[in-house]
């Protein structure tokens, strides 16, 4: 994942092929943890990380949330990124958060 444009997702785990209960919605879910540049890169411009998904985002609105980002104590901690990907509405809902210790 260190090129120029890393395959954010390819990493990421699709939560809704995991788990039976939302495996019907009209949404897909995804987690994953990458390196901070990773995350501010992603956070920046996601809709290239969506595409690399199969998801038509170009004229996605795309919301980002940034939780617990003051727990930077640790720079070599993770950042976790959980995505809502609605393709009916064409929305997509990202939060990014840091674990605390």
């Amino acid at each position: 994942m260190a090129s120029e444009n890393p395959a954010i997702f390819t990493d990421f785990v699709r939560i809704d092929d995991h788990v039976q209960q939302i495996q019907d919605e009209p949404w897909s879910m995804y987690w994953g943890e990458m390196r901070a540049g990773e995350a501010l890169k992603f956070i920046q411009d996601p809709v290239p990380a969506l595409k690399e998904r199969g998801v038509d985002a170009d004229d996605y609105s795309v919301q980002v949330n940034i939780l617990n980002s003051e727990a930077s104590a640790i720079p070599t901690q993770p950042i976790c990124i959980v995505a809502m990907v609605f393709p009916n509405e064409k929305a997509a809902f990202i939060t990014s958060y840091r674990h605390t210790q």
